[in-house]
């Protein structure tokens, strides 16, 4: 049997959306009847993972609360380290689903990272779900330019497929992210990409047509999202 955990990157402290937070975690405002964290873990659970890590900060204690009463487990990111030490925080060696944890998606009954955990049953390393984004947004994303490469916010490319808030890895991936980290020597955060980059191949899967990625990191595209017809 193929166990799936959910990994859940919700350590950072939103500084950008404070003006509608007033500094609680983005990721328990509102959209329709549920909060952004409860549509997210709906998502998780329906698209396969029997298990849901939560990776949070010990400056948001009500999102551990909440994360909790939804039955989540939660795991501490002790400093800011990027997306790729997040993922490691977890301690997941299973294989994994990452859910971004400020972005939801509009207009579908069907999970969109169900196909990424299926291209991980299927023998993938690793999956990525991409959306077409036109040539003046390209520089804002990642981008996946050719079989198995993404280049992060590149100047410009011909490439339309930016990488879309959820990605998926085989526990034999998982268990391959901490020598990754040791090994990182540059300054600053450690991204996600060039672990991904680093597994020689991974799988695409684009974002159904007419599904709309909402990112509640946005002041403008959560204000934006509040005026759309989600379920209760």
């Amino acid at each position: 049997m193929i166990v799936m955990t959910g990994i859940v990157p919700a350590a950072g402290l939103g500084l950008r959306m404070r003006e509608v937070t007033g500094g609680a975690p983005k990721e328990l405002l509102p959209l329709g009847g549920r909060t952004v964290l409860e549509r997210v873990l709906a998502e998780a659970h329906a698209a396969g993972c029997t298990k849901v890590v939560v990776v949070s900060s010990s400056a948001k204690p009500e999102l551990d609360v909440a994360a909790r009463n939804l039955g989540a487990v939660i795991r501490w990111q002790p400093e800011m380290r990027g997306l790729a030490h997040a993922v490691a925080c977890a301690e997941v060696e299973d294989d994994a689903l990452i859910l971004l944890g400020d972005t939801v998606f509009w207009g579908t009954d069907e999970p969109v990272s169900r196909p990424l955990v299926t291209a991980i049953q299927d023998g993938n390393p690793a999956a990525v779900l991409v959306q077409e984004v036109p040539p003046e947004l390209r520089s804002q994303y990642g981008i996946v330019t050719s079989p198995g490469i993404i280049v992060e916010k590149p100047k410009s490319s011909e490439s339309p497929w930016a990488v879309c808030a959820r990605y998926a890895f085989a526990a034999s991936a998982m268990r391959e992210l901490p020598g990754f980290l040791d090994a990182w020597s540059e300054p600053g955060e450690i991204p996600l990409t060039p672990f991904i980059n680093s597994l020689g191949g991974f799988s695409t899967i684009r974002l159904p047509h007419g599904v709309r990625r909402v990112d509640c990191g946005s002041v403008s595209e959560y204000r934006a999202a509040q005026e759309l017809p989600w379920d209760a």
